[in-house]
């Protein structure tokens, strides 16, 4: 992307960065909410406003991905000092420049594995760092790079105000639609079952490896304790109701006090079962606080998933 100062967003100095889905760079950006929120314009601080970007928070089709754009979001990296480069040790996360044969300038992330440490003065340093580039054309290699071209990776320590509230209505948005495209799709929305449950966890494979059963029911659950995991919820039903069941939790934002969920059965009679056990008050040793479960159909809590 050529670099040209971008008059709406150019003063003053950037708080925050993006690693862009053109090229993996990061580049300093500032933000804009749209729309009563629904929109995010993104505007590149030293590119011109042709290169603007707006995000729809309907546009979401999967939990994984409003994580994967959330991950996208941190703190802006400070050029490192020259008086600072005592602080520079192997470990260290960095962000250092590349630059390709057009002449423009890209930042990527690197890891500091060794330091040539030289005498200087506090106002011009003369060490050379070696890193390993993590992505962009580099990634995986070796490179030797001087101060200047290093800047310091900022530790997130809560997700910016703006992008928060936006994967916050993208999140309930996803909320309101999967219970609909379950019901109303008849396992025609997508190819394979193994989508099906990717589509609705975010989660990694142990949690859409059915054993290749073509049809499963699915239960969505609320009001998780946040770090509880998939395999206390499969551990704990197979323990007081002697079910095989898979468990799975949802992605959640820094801002919500719960996490969501989901618990598969292979059969009708399983999920009877499953959903007697829920709704049993005398469960109290249950771990899973103030579960709620949510009827996919009109009287009817399942939901087939595929055929």
């Amino acid at each position: 992307m050529p670099r040209y100062p971008n008059p709406s967003s150019a003063s003053p100095s950037p708080d925050i960065e993006f690693r862009t889905f053109d090229d993996d760079a990061w580049y300093s950006v500032r933000l804009l909410l749209l729309s009563s929120g629904h929109q995010l314009k993104l505007m590149y601080c030293h590119l011109s406003d042709f290169y603007d970007r707006v995000f729809h928070a309907k546009d979401f089709r999967s939990l994984e991905a409003i994580q994967d754009f959330r991950s996208r979001f941190r703190p802006a990296s400070p050029q490192l000092q020259d008086s600072d480069c005592g602080s520079v040790t192997p470990g260290t996360l960095v962000c250092a420049s590349h630059s390709p044969r057009d002449g423009d300038v890209c930042f990527y992330d690197a890891i500091v594995e060794a330091v040539e440490r030289k005498e200087h003065s506090r106002y011009k340093c003369l060490c050379s760092f070696m890193l390993l580039s993590k992505h962009g054309p580099s990634e995986g290699k070796m490179v030797m790079k001087r101060i200047e071209s290093i800047c310091v990776v900022q530790p997130t320590v809560r997700v910016d105000p703006k992008v928060a509230s936006f994967l916050e209505i993208a999140t309930k948005h996803m909320n309101r639609i999967m219970p609909e495209s379950n019901a109303n799709s008849g396992g025609e929305a997508c190819s394979s079952l193994d989508r099906k449950i990717d589509k609705c966890s975010g989660k990694s494979p142990q949690d859409i490896d059915l054993g290749g059963v073509r049809k499963h029911y699915m239960i969505l659950i609320e009001n998780l304790e946040k770090d509880l995991q998939s395999s206390s919820i499969e551990d704990f039903l197979q323990l007081h109701t002697s079910m095989s069941t898979r468990a799975c939790i949802f992605p959640c934002l820094p801002s919500e006090s719960y996490a969501r969920g989901a618990i598969f059965v292979d059969s009708e009679k399983n999920l009877k079962k499953l959903y007697d056990f829920l709704e049993d008050p005398d469960q109290s040793s249950y771990p899973l606080e103030e579960e709620k479960t949510i009827k996919q159909e009109a009287g009817d809590p399942s939901c087939p998933l595929g055929n």
